[in-house]
């Protein structure tokens, strides 16, 4: 056990936020011992180069054992685990190293290393609820049914979803799962009444979530598509506002950035007289300068299509370019 002294005190030194971290798990402060703790972050921070922001997101890997870690985190590494991947579903490091071994070594040989390192979070997940939703679900798909075994439903639970998305017609994907079969009736019934059409991204927001969303969708002329639903009806209020303010056409893409992000986005294209066109906002700020230059360097013009790339990616289309002496034009991109 610590005391809230004592995380605060922890928190504050390796800059991490105290309250996220305790609202997102209170177990911390009921586990967590100080010293182990602190050996797990200095691991984390030195060895794995994890961000607070993720460590944020896992609480419970600070009040496990840090062998079991290591020893996770060297295991991964081996088996050519993109670090991205273990950064962004940080629980697997703290799953028990056999039970990691077993789950790897299965969805390898019955799934691929593409599933791994798409669905890297399977290996936080025990092989023999995976093979019970196997069995229980012939007719998933691969990924189906590691997004399955990956929610937080048992077995019933997963059949009272997928009762519920057949009988509404709905494809049963991953985002369904991010909800109880109640949830998705209620979602199901907002949609019908507005006319919106029930794809993955509604899954994201609850029924009532969806009905504020709409409110204020209807209020701004904004068309009703999944990309609005990556945002709560008051962040789309925030980037109607940055957007009128800019004159950007309110489409699709400037809801996958947040207000702020889409403030430091027209700031980039105003220094570098770059079109606030809509694939500009497929990219963060950073981002964008980072393919600006790339752009200036090697004489391309900067038109939408160039944000559909990374700058790594131009940079390799230019030198398989130059080797061919292939015109370097937009339509390459």
């Amino acid at each position: 056990m610590i005391t809230e002294t004592r995380l605060k005190e922890i928190c504050k030194r390796y800059r991490i936020d105290y309250e996220r971290l305790v609202s997102k798990n209170k177990n911390v402060l009921i586990y967590g011992e100080y010293d182990n703790i602190c050996y797990v972050l200095d691991y984390l921070r030195e060895e794995v180069k994890i961000l607070p922001k993720n460590i944020e997101k896992c609480p419970s890997i600070l009040y496990l054992k840090i062998e079991n870690i290591k020893s996770n985190f060297v295991f991964l590494q081996k088996e050519q685990i993109t670090h991205y991947n273990v950064e962004g579903c940080l629980h697997i490091l703290s799953t028990e190293p056999a039970e990691l071994r077993r789950t790897y070594k299965y969805i390898l040989e019955n799934y691929g290393i593409r599933y791994l390192n798409v669905s890297t979070s399977i290996l936080a997940i025990p092989l023999s609820r995976i093979k019970e939703i196997e069995e229980k679900f012939p007719e998933f798909k691969k990924k189906t049914v590691l997004q399955a075994a990956c929610s937080k439903f048992d077995v019933q639970e997963i059949e009272q979803i997928v009762e519920v998305c057949k009988t509404n017609g709905i494809e049963i994907i991953g985002s369904v799962f991010k909800k109880s079969a109640e949830e998705i009736e209620q979602i199901v019934e907002v949609c019908k009444a507005n006319g919106i059409e029930i794809t993955g991204g509604v899954f994201q927001r609850t029924a009532e979530e969806i009905e504020q969303i709409v409110e204020v969708c209807k209020a701004n002329g904004i068309e009703i598509t999944g990309g609005v639903f990556q945002r709560t009806a008051e962040e789309i209020e925030q980037i109607v506002e940055v957007c009128k303010a800019n004159g950007i056409e309110i489409t699709g893409n400037v809801f996958k950035r947040s207000a702020e992000e889409i403030e430091q986005i027209v700031e980039v294209c105003k220094t570098s007289e770059i079109e606030m066109l809509g694939n500009v906002f497929l990219k963060t700020a950073g981002e964008i300068e980072r393919i600006v230059e790339v752009c200036k360097a090697n004489g391309i013009e900067i038109t939408g299509s160039v944000f559909q790339k990374t700058a790594e990616e131009i940079e390799q289309i230019v030198e398989v370019c130059k080797a061919n002496g292939i015109e370097i034009t937009g339509n390459v991109f």
